[in-house]
């Protein structure tokens, strides 16, 4: 219209408002002129032709800005174009695409002159997600500017199939206005936004899981003795709490995919109960474990003698399941193997009423001739998991007694010392008895109160402390 007016003498003979209507009617007047030049023969030459016309045009508009001169509003269309469908590492959904504006000005995310508005993007109804917008790069122009943009959903779902809606705010230059870096202020925002649609068919997929390999062995517990009894595919963990007189009876399981167990043999070689330190379960009941309190190597099927048999004159009768004579069939279960021990011992030391098990086995072949693939004909021992057990709480056993410390130890071997020196004297006229009847648990780690760190303590050696040269009679300490 500027052009029409200003630059071709154009007229704007009538603008009225029409009445009922935020419009307003305009009759624009505009000359039009034809001239016509043509030869002719002497003595005429060269003549013309002219013709004058009035081309009269009405319409109707919108006033967008109010001035000097007559702006009108333009018609707010847009491209837009996909250019990629991808999720993210976290499986979030990201949309990239364009933007090409058909109008004399471009998109913005927000503006201050229509502050209630945001660009954004729009999920399909029914998915459980938000989306939010980023405008990435625009062209530096008002002419149909190409603009990028980045959509991210909120949520990592399955599927996020759907149309999706892009709602932009236009934002509109007045025309005839030059393009200058500071373009966001020169626009003007237009409500309500511009809608585009977004149609996408995008499945996640889900990661595949990480492939492991395991020798798909179960540790279970019970208290029931009978339960070695049974087919050990059928047995279930014992939850409760173990009273002094009770029996834990543990079973290692190899139930693998493949039906393997006429070939192999499943055998447990050592057994640990342990307690954790501070309230902190122990990773492992092996010495050096972080969070280990207290060990104890209940059965050793390579060397018997180097088991803690009993605590406090408390034996644990712990025993393989091949040792015990009646529980025979369970040799017609080659993928299984078992143990058994009183708990009794435990309550007379006072290390709290969580206790955790812990056993080494191997899985080998049923025949000895199949060793030969070994060089020393030995098999790697498996650690089984750390299975927790409780004792019951309420039981108070007046005779228990504080797990010795390392400072109790060297003092014990203080005492030891100095009997032994006076066996050159007459001071030692008498027999000597121990100062504490507080026996060290064999093969035990315990922790320092001072340092914070584990101590290992030896086992514990009879020492024979004689009162008198001649005399055969001593006291065993």
């Amino acid at each position: 219209m500027n052009e029409i007016v200003n630059d071709c003498g154009g007229r704007i003979k009538s603008e009225v408002q029409v009445e009922g209507s935020d419009k307003n009617h305009v009759t624009v007047s505009l000359s039009l002129y034809l001239k016509r030049l043509s030869a002719s023969g002497p003595p005429i030459g060269w003549s013309t032709v002219e013709h004058q016309t009035e081309l009269e045009v009405s319409f109707h508009y919108r006033p967008l800005l109010w001035g000097s001169q007559l702006k009108l509003q333009q018609l707010l269309n847009a491209t837009l174009q996909l250019k990629r469908v991808a999720a993210d590492s976290d499986g979030r959904l990201l949309l990239d695409f364009t933007t090409t504006t058909h109008f004399h000005g471009w998109f913005v995310t927000s503006h201050r002159g229509a502050p209630h508005v945001r660009s954004t993007v729009y999920p399909p109804h029914g998915l459980l997600t938000n989306m939010s917008l980023h405008l990435i790069w625009s062209q530096a122009t008002w002419n149909s500017p190409v603009q990028s943009w980045r959509a991210t959903s909120d949520y990592s779902l399955q599927d996020y199939s759907g149309n999706y809606t892009a709602s932009l705010v236009a934002c509109v230059a007045a025309p005839g206005l030059q393009y200058t870096p500071n373009a966001a202020s020169d626009c003007i925002p237009q409500v309500p936004p511009v809608r585009l649609s977004i149609p996408v068919n995008f499945q996640h997929s889900a990661k595949p899981a990480a492939l492991s390999y395991g020798l798909e062995t179960h540790f279970v517990i019970s208290n029931n003795l009978d339960s070695l009894l049974g087919p050990p595919e059928n047995l279930q963990d014992y939850k409760g709490p173990y009273f002094p007189e009770e029996t834990v009876v543990g079973h290692i399981l190899w139930l693998p995919t493949h039906q393997l167990h006429s070939a192999y043999q499943l055998t447990v070689h050592r057994v640990y109960v342990c307690s954790g330190n501070a309230d902190t379960a122990p990773t492992s009941c092996l010495r050096g474990s972080p969070g280990l309190g207290h060990t104890i190597l209940l059965l050793d099927r390579d060397d018997p003698e180097i088991s803690d048999d009993s605590y406090n004159d408390n034996s644990f009768e712990a025993r393989f399941a091949s040792e015990m004579d009646d529980i025979g069939k369970l040799a017609h279960f080659p993928g299984a193997d078992g143990f058994i021990f009183k708990v009794a011992p435990l309550y007379s030391m006072n290390v709290g009423n969580q206790w955790y098990l812990q056993a080494l086995y191997s899985i080998g072949p049923r025949s000895a001739t199949r060793y030969t693939r070994s060089v020393d004909n030995g098999l790697p021992e498996n650690a089984s998991t750390v299975k927790p057990f409780l004792l019951e709480p309420s039981i108070n056993v007046p005779h228990a007694k504080e797990v010795l410390a390392p400072g109790t130890f060297i003092a014990a071997a203080g005492v030891i010392l100095l009997t032994a020196c006076c066996l050159g004297g007459a001071l030692c006229q008498s027999r000597r008895q121990p100062t504490s009847d507080v026996v060290a648990p064999l093969n035990s780690s315990l922790q320092s109160p001072n340092t914070g760190k584990q101590q290992v303590l030896l086992r514990a050696i009879p020492v024979t402390v004689w009162n008198d040269l001649a005399s055969n009679e001593g006291t065993e300490v």
